[in-house]
């Protein structure tokens, strides 16, 4: 069992509801339908050889689209024609993304890609998140909740064919909690244990979670039965058993730094 706060508005006390790990369990159908609209695999294609580098989000924000990731997926790409983020069309045709410009601050370990959106996308089950369902308030968030769900490409479930140039690739939503928020440097750190717990029940070892750094960050809203995105899954600390999680809204600072200073 996990124990959410809430705070009421207008009272002056708090409310606490206990949600047991069989609802949590119960929610990834709906979380991985969701999730898995926004979630891409990037890929670096150099010398005909295959290479997985990490996890994206998919984002829509002031009428143009981006690919989020952390600088350290993609700081081994010399040319951004090296990158390539694959889509389906019609459940059998594969397509690249074109990628316009390639952006990254590897200190900050923040990556931001834009892309050019294609027609054929829209054939496509992935869709680029519209920013007003984004979470900001990281902070404002884990002082309600402890809730915390991932969706991402892990290491363990990619296999790659460099025979035939071909890739298979598994996603792996799973639900964690809050450890701790460190309010000095704006970090989110999550439980991560020996084994993590599947959409199917199943337990499986923590190290298959390599890979997905990159990936979005979701909170559940009890109030409004609706999931939001909070941050990207940037570092797995081994040692300490955590996760860390950099807010959403670091991107998005980036993102207006970047690619709107100048208009």
């Amino acid at each position: 069992m996990r124990i959410i706060e809430n705070l009421k508005e207008g009272e002056m006390f708090m409310e606490t509801i206990i949600i047991g790990h069989d609802k949590l369990a119960s929610m990834f159908p709906e979380f991985k339908e969701l999730s898995g609209k926004h979630l891409v695999r990037i890929l670096k294609i150099k010398d005909s050889k295959i290479e997985a580098l990490g996890s994206g989000g998919l984002l829509k924000y002031k009428d143009r689209y981006f690919v989020i990731t952390n600088a350290h997926v993609i700081k081994g790409v010399e040319d951004k024609r090296e990158i390539r983020i694959p889509y389906i069309v019609n459940d059998d045709c594969s397509f690249s993304m074109e990628i316009l410009d390639m952006k990254f601050n590897l200190p900050d370990d923040i990556a931001v890609l834009e892309i050019n959106l294609k027609d054929n996308f829209v054939r496509s089950k992935l869709e680029f998140l519209d920013a007003c369902f984004l979470d900001t308030d990281l902070k404002g968030y884990v002082d309600r909740t402890n809730i915390l769900y991932l969706h991402g490409y892990p290491s363990g479930g990619t296999n790659i064919d460099e025979d035939n140039m071909g890739i298979e690739i598994e996603t792996l939503p799973y639900c964690t909690f809050v450890a701790e928020f460190d309010e000095e440097i704006g970090s989110l750190y999550a439980y991560i244990n020996d084994e993590v717990i599947t959409e199917f029940g199943d337990y499986i070892p923590t190290p298959v979670v390599t890979g997905m750094s990159g990936s979005f960050v979701y909170g559940y809203y009890l109030e409004e039965s609706t999931f939001r995105v909070i941050g990207v899954l940037t570092a797995w600390h081994i040692e300490d058993e955590r996760l860390e999680i950099y807010p959403i809204q670091e991107f998005i600072d980036y993102i207006d730094k970047n690619y709107f200073s100048n208009l």
